[in-house]
């Protein structure tokens, strides 16, 4: 027979554990509200009693009932003081402790003959059923649901019960447990299925969004910038580098990308988005080239690379990454306009400036500058200069040098 390779057991064994640990928590968590609901209930019937008391009333518990009343009050209240006392580790020996006390109640020393059938039914439905919340395993749940069966049949077989035809009657009381004990078994193996499946889909969703994070950044290292487009090829969120590279400086969340490309790189950009094609549970990857226009009408030639995948709720979603490239040289005759991203007046408020710089490996790098020439500072920078805003022109040409004196220089020509 095949087994599985060791490094397969061990990550089965891992997200088992994984899930476990989830499930836990879960139950920790509502077995909390279980607890403090069941104290302030255990509370009222207390206050019940001593009312009756202290109107000289007829008491509707008896003297021992009122004691184990006492006794579980007690009990919830060192919770409810003390919560750190529930754990992962001891949900099983509350639910024990709790099966314990409630069948007490079902005892010949707390419940009549003629009550026994009125105390199981209240038993069932206000402890045994909702309890089960605090075991995390369905064959300790069965165990203790199976003294409730045992301790039933004891008094059945010990005690008078009531003419056959009656709720009170023999017949009626052990098919009744034996009823009441299965639909808890089963309601406890369902509430862990439950539980189980909602961990699993917790941790994948953990993972998921791990993994897209890290493609994120994998690709935010390669790109100016990384976006995610809906079905409808619109950012689900704010970017503020894509708004950089385009210098915008509104918000450009639900903006349509193909708004920021002419409408021929549009038409071929939404082909090529579209092409993508395959089944729902399959990622898809493609890269092609196109335009984006800023807000100086500057052309930018751009590389696209797109991921297409499908969330859990069936939208198809696009992770995009986006870098911007040029094959002019800076400084060429062929195409000055490559130098500077839009023509400076003579008089303005602000003035964008792309300065291409060539390092000595050949590569080339662009960054855009947004600059208030009243202020003589630097309001808006992408690439590598983004440290620069807020910097007087000054500042920035001391620290930067020779990008920031290509800036200068060009600023002087055009004021001259």
């Amino acid at each position: 027979m095949a087994q599985d390779p060791p490094s397969i057991s061990v990550f089965s064994a891992k997200k088992r554990s994984l899930v476990n640990d989830e499930v836990a928590r879960l139950q920790v968590s509502w077995s909390r509200g279980f607890l403090v609901a069941y104290a302030f209930l255990s509370m009222s019937s207390l206050l019940s009693v001593q009312r009756n008391v202290l109107l000289d009333r007829a008491r509707w518990m008896s003297p021992i009932f009122t004691w184990t009343n006492v006794l579980v009050f007690g009990c919830l209240t060192l919770y409810v003081l003390f919560p750190s006392l529930l754990s992962t580790r001891t949900l099983n020996r509350f639910y024990v402790v709790g099966m314990i006390l409630a069948a007490a109640y079902l005892s010949p020393w707390h419940t009549g003959t003629d009550e026994m059938f009125d105390m199981a039914l209240i038993l069932f439905v206000c402890c045994r059923l909702p309890a089960v919340i605090l075991c995390a395993r369905t064959s300790l749940v069965f165990l203790c649901n199976l003294g409730f069966t045992v301790l039933t049949i004891y008094r059945a077989s010990t005690e008078e019960m009531a003419s056959e035809g009656t709720f009170a009657s023999r017949y009626v009381i052990l098919w009744t447990e034996l009823t009441m004990c299965a639909v808890t078994v089963a309601f406890s193996f369902a509430l862990l299925s439950v539980l189980t499946r909602k961990a699993e889909l917790q941790v994948q969703g953990c993972n998921a969004e791990t993994h897209f994070t890290a493609a994120s950044t994998l690709l935010g290292l390669m790109c100016d910038a990384v976006v995610e487009l809906d079905s409808n090829f619109c950012l689900t969120e704010h970017s503020k580098a894509l708004a950089a590279v385009l210098l915008k400086s509104s918000n450009i969340q639900g903006a349509s990308l193909m708004d920021f490309m002419p409408v021929d790189d549009a038409d071929r950009a939404m082909q090529h988005f579209r092409a993508l094609s395959g089944d729902a549970a399959t990622v898809l990857a493609h890269a092609f080239h196109t335009r984006l226009v800023d807000s100086c009408s500057t052309k930018l030639e751009t590389e696209v690379f797109q991921v297409k995948y499908t969330r859990m709720n069936g939208e198809q979603c696009h992770l995009v990454g986006l870098r911007e490239f040029s094959d002019a040289k800076f400084g060429s005759a062929e195409r000055p306009e490559d130098n500077t991203r839009c023509i400076l007046p003579q008089v303005a408020d602000s003035q964008v400036v792309n300065v291409r710089d060539e390092p000595s490996d050949g590569r080339k790098h662009g960054s855009m500058l947004e600059i208030d020439m009243a202020q003589r500072s630097i309001i808006a920078a992408s690439g590598h200069l983004c440290n620069c805003v807020g910097m007087s022109i000054e500042d920035s040409r001391r620290r930067h040098g020779r990008c920031i004196f290509n800036i200068c220089c060009t600023y002087s020509i055009h004021q001259n």
